[in-house]
C-alpha cells in the first residue's frame, strides 16, 4: 500500500479575524463540511481559516473529531489576527511548532503566513507548511504596492529554508485573494504553472492551481475557488491554492496531481452560491506519496 499524507485548506467564513460571526446553523453546516473531508476525503492534515476561539470549542465537543487533534492557530497581534486552526491525525502528524510572520508597523501590519514545521510518519526530514490568508481586495486592492510585499516577503522566509538544502519538503496553503497569475505569486513568490521548469531549477516553487481557473469539460459546477456573488465580469476566482517545493516533485515523496484540487461536496456548493449565506470559498487539497 503508498503511503500518503494529504492535505486540505478551507476558508470556513464563520469567523473572519477571530470574531465569531455564525449562527448554531451555519456552524452545522461548517461541521458537515468538516466531517466530509476527515471522514469521506480522508484528510490527514487539515487547514482552516476565519476561525475563532469558540469554533474551535465547539470542534472539540464533536465526537467524530474525538480521535483527531484539534490546535488552535488564532493569535492576535496588534489590529490584525491570525484566524486559523488545525484538525490532524496525531498517529501521522505532530506540530513542532507554529510562527507567526508579519510585517509593518503597528496598526498597519499585513499578515505573511503562519509557517509550521511538522513531523510526519512518512519522512524523517522535517515538513514544513506556511498557511497564508492576505487581505481581500477590498482592502488591499489588487494592484497594490502591498500585495507584491506580500509575495516578496513570503518568499524571503522560503528562501530561509531553500538556501541550505534545495531538498526541503515545503508546502504553501491558503486563501490569497489573488489568483496564480498575479504578481504576488507568479512573479515575486515565483510559484509557477511549468512543472518541467521547477524541476530543473529547484529555487522555483509548482503550482498545480494553474489549472483550476475555468471549467473543465468534466466540471461545469464551478470555475474556481471563491465565489463572488456580485461579480459583474466573473463570479469565479481561484484564490486558494497549494503550492510545493521542488523537492516534492521528484524525490522521496512526490505531489500527486490526481489527488490535487478543488473538493466537490454534495450539497455545499448551494450553500457557496446562496446569496444569504456567509459561505463563498470551496476546499482545496493535495496527496503527497513516498515513492
Amino acid at each position: 500500500m503508498t503511503e500518503k499524507l494529504s492535505i486540505a485548506w478551507w476558508n470556513t467564513g464563520l469567523s473572519p479575524s477571530a470574531k465569531s460571526r455564525a449562527t448554531d446553523e451555519q456552524r452545522n453546516i461548517a461541521i458537515q463540511v468538516i466531517q466530509y473531508l476527515l471522514l469521506v476525503e480522508k484528510i490527514d492534515f487539515l487547514v482552516l481559516g476565519e476561525i475563532a476561539e469558540e469554533d474551535i470549542f465547539t470542534f472539540q465537543q464533536i465526537q467524530n473529531f474525538k480521535n483527531y487533534r484539534i490546535k488552535s492557530g488564532v493569535s492576535k497581534i496588534g489590529h490584525i489576527a491570525f484566524d486559523t486552526c488545525f484538525i490532524y491525525r496525531p498517529d501521522k502528524i505532530t506540530v513542532a511548532s507554529i510562527d507567526d510572520i508579519d510585517t509593518g508597523r503597528s496598526g498597519a501590519k499585513l499578515k505573511i503566513a503562519q509557517k509550521l514545521v511538522l513531523r510526519v510518519a512518512i519522512t524523517e526530514q522535517p515538513f514544513y507548511l506556511f498557511v497564508s490568508h492576505w487581505k481581500s481586495w477590498l482592502y488591499c486592492p489588487e494592484n497594490s504596492p502591498d500585495r507584491q510585499t506580500l509575495g516578496m516577503l513570503l518568499r524571503q522566509e522560503v528562501d530561509k529554508i531553500l538556501s541550505d538544502n534545495n531538498s526541503e519538503f515545503i508546502v504553501l496553503v491558503g486563501d490569497y485573494n489573488d489568483e496564480p497569475f498575479h504578481a504576488s505569486l507568479a512573479d515575486q513568490l515565483e510559484a509557477t504553472r511549468d512543472k518541467a521548469l521547477v524541476k530543473r531549477k529547484p529555487n522555483l516553487l509548482y503550482n498545480p492551481f494553474w489549472q483550476h481557473l475555468t471549467y473543465s469539460d468534466v466540471n461545469l459546477s464551478y470555475a474556481g475557488t471563491h465565489y463572488y456573488k456580485s461579480g459583474g465580469t466573473t463570479k469565479w476566482r481561484t484564490f486558494d491554492q497549494i503550492i510545493v517545493s521542488s523537492a516534492l516533485l521528484d524525490n522521496e515523496l512526490q505531489l500527486n496531481e490526481t489527488e490535487t484540487g478543488i473538493v466537490h461536496i454534495p450539497d455545499y456548493l448551494k450553500q457557496v452560491k446562496d446569496s444569504k449565506t456567509i459561505f463563498d470559498h470551496l476546499p482545496v487539497k493535495t496527496t503527497i506519496e513516498k515513492v
